[in-house]
Order: C-alpha cells, then sequence, then structure tokens
C-alpha cells in the first residue's frame, strides 16, 4: 500500500473523456519518492485529513485509562466509556427512527444507546454519541479530564501533569 501526503490543489472535467480528475500538490520527500511506483492503472483511494500525533497518543491514553477503570468496576469498556461521555457531556443526538434501525445506526456513530419505544414499539429513541475521535481538543481533555478524576477517585494511576500521555 502506497501512502501520500498531499494538498487538494484543484478538481476539472477532461473534456476529452468527461472524467472528473483531481489534482493533489506533494511537497514532502518520502510521498513523493512513493509516488515512482506509480503505473496507469485503476487504484482505489481513500482520502482522509491526517491526524497529529498528539491526537493519536490522547486517544491511546484515554482508552488506556478507561481499560483500568473498567477492571477497577468490574465493567466493559465501552460501557466505562459511554458514562464518561456522559458525565464529560460529550455531543451526542436523540433519534426517533424505526426500531429497526438500530444497525443502520452504530455504522455512523460510535456507541448507540436505546432510550425507549414508542408506544406501539415501531420507532424506538436512540442517543447516538459521535465519539471522540470527531472531539474538538477542548472536548477530548474534558472527557480525558473526566477519566483521570475517576480514576484518582479509585486511586489508578495517571501520568503526572497536563501531558495526556505525549
Amino acid at each position: 500500500m502506497t501512502k501520500l501526503l498531499a494538498r487538494y490543489h484543484h478538481r476539472v472535467i477532461n473534456p476529452d473523456t468527461g472524467n472528473l480528475e483531481i489534482t493533489f500538490a506533494i511537497s514532502d520527500y518520502n510521498s513523493k519518492a512513493n509516488t515512482e511506483e506509480l503505473e496507469k492503472e485503476l487504484y482505489s483511494l481513500e482520502i482522509k485529513k491526517p491526524r497529529s500525533k498528539r491526537s493519536l497518543n490522547q486517544n491511546a491514553y484515554l482508552w488506556s485509562l478507561i481499560h483500568e477503570l473498567a477492571l477497577k468496576m468490574d465493567e466493559d469498556d465501552l460501557d466505562v466509556y459511554i458514562k464518561l461521555l456522559n458525565e464529560s457531556k460529550a455531543k451526542y443526538e436523540v433519534l426517533k427512527v424505526l426500531s429497526e434501525a438500530e444497525n443502520d445506526l452504530k455504522k455512523c456513530f460510535r456507541v448507540v444507546k436505546l432510550i425507549k419505544y414508542d408506544v406501539n414499539k415501531d420507532y424506538a429513541y436512540f442517543q447516538c454519541y459521535y465519539g471522540s475521535s470527531t472531539f474538538t481538543t477542548d472536548e477530548m481533555n474534558k472527557l480525558i479530564d473526566t477519566a483521570i478524576s475517576w480514576c484518582n477517585e479509585l486511586n489508578i494511576p495517571t501520568l503526572e501533569g497536563d501531558i495526556y500521555g505525549m
């Protein structure tokens, strides 16, 4: 697999073929070197914004805290995560959908929690959390601070200071 780091430049319709052509500017040496392997053939592309090492470290630290809390509380990691999301007032949506749509919601949201069914049980209300990967730095810090607070209450060791595993 070839990974490239590039900045979107522009897109244009090729007048000869009618195909959309997208141009990216590549400036770093490793990505430039990786393009030498490319040949004129069909590729499957996935374009996403790069994640900073800091956010990856924050995420790893959060999940290590969650795991330690889950062990101490004799609960599942995901259950502790949901409780932390609730306490830190993480963003979520309450959606009323067909009762059988729960699996579809789970494809779109990190955590889906059934709240209640309507009178006929045709529809259900679900609390749907976006998950920490969509959080701003402040939202992630609040979630980690909540986890650290819980760890302190349960005498679970945490990293010193405001470094969050970096």
